[in-house]
């Protein structure tokens, strides 16, 4: 991998490459951004935080404490002040406030994972599952302020995934500030949380909430245009997309 970022001498004089290096022989699987590069290679889970790559001394270094116990990473996912991987089939959460690791679910078989700001979901592979889990975002159900987003799917906060939808095959997730998009095995594309910025693709979406001329909406619906065969989604808050 190599770390891409500005200068930190004042002015912004480009982006700079710079080669992370790895023992002989170990492939890099995976890699995930935001505040830090986060990669897997060779089933270990690697970090290169900023300060690291701005320096100019990017040596890929393990996260010091229990992490190295971990040796069968295969998916990693940033969000804005988490690091949430997935170990054996365990889907696991570092906390940059601490450094603490949590395991965030007793489910096992997870395969892929996602991390949004506030909220994060996994898909397990016994059954092709949706997980979601996290908060809701702030809503004054008087109508008083606040802008929900609801990017679980209804409208309950819940520290613990929970199964989402029954009855779909989803095939792969990603969450966004305030957004979740997720695609299923016969191609279908769905999308749920804030629409305020029409990233989740649906004028007139189920179980729309309108509020400050801002669109919010609870369940998860599809995308409009009857799209099929999508290949891979992915939302970062204000916009969305996917592959067909």
């Amino acid at each position: 991998p190599y770390g891409l970022t500005r200068s930190i001498e004042w002015g912004y004089k480009g982006p700079t490459l710079l080669p992370v290096d790895l023992p002989p022989g170990v492939e890099v699987t995976k890699v995930a951004c935001h505040d830090a590069i986060v990669f897997i290679a060779g089933g270990r889970l690697y970090t290169l935080a900023m300060a690291a790559i701005a320096s100019g001394r990017p040596n890929a270094t393990e996260f010091i404490g229990p992490v190295p116990r971990f040796d069968a990473v295969t998916d990693v996912s940033c969000g804005d002040r988490e690091i949430t991987f997935i170990d054996r089939g365990r889907v696991f959460e570092i906390s940059s406030r601490d450094d603490s690791i949590t395991q965030i679910s007793p489910v096992v078989g997870a395969f892929q994972v996602s991390r949004g700001d506030e909220h994060g979901a996994f898909v397990t592979d016994e059954d092709s599952s949706l997980y979601t889990y996290g908060n809701i975002g702030s809503w004054d159900q008087s109508g008083g302020g606040g802008l929900g987003e609801f990017p679980l799917g209804d409208l309950n906060n819940r520290q613990r995934p929970a199964k989402l939808l029954e009855g779909y095959v989803v095939k792969q997730v990603s969450c966004g500030r305030g957004v979740t998009i997720f695609s299923t095995l016969d191609g279908m594309v769905f999308t749920m949380g804030s629409n305020r910025y029409g990233q989740l693709g649906r004028k007139d979406p189920s179980g729309l909430i309108t509020q400050e001329k801002s669109m919010i909406t609870i369940l998860p619906g599809e995308v409009d245009g009857n799209f099929r065969g999508v290949k891979y989604v992915a939302t970062g808050g204000q916009v969305s997309a996917f592959i067909l």
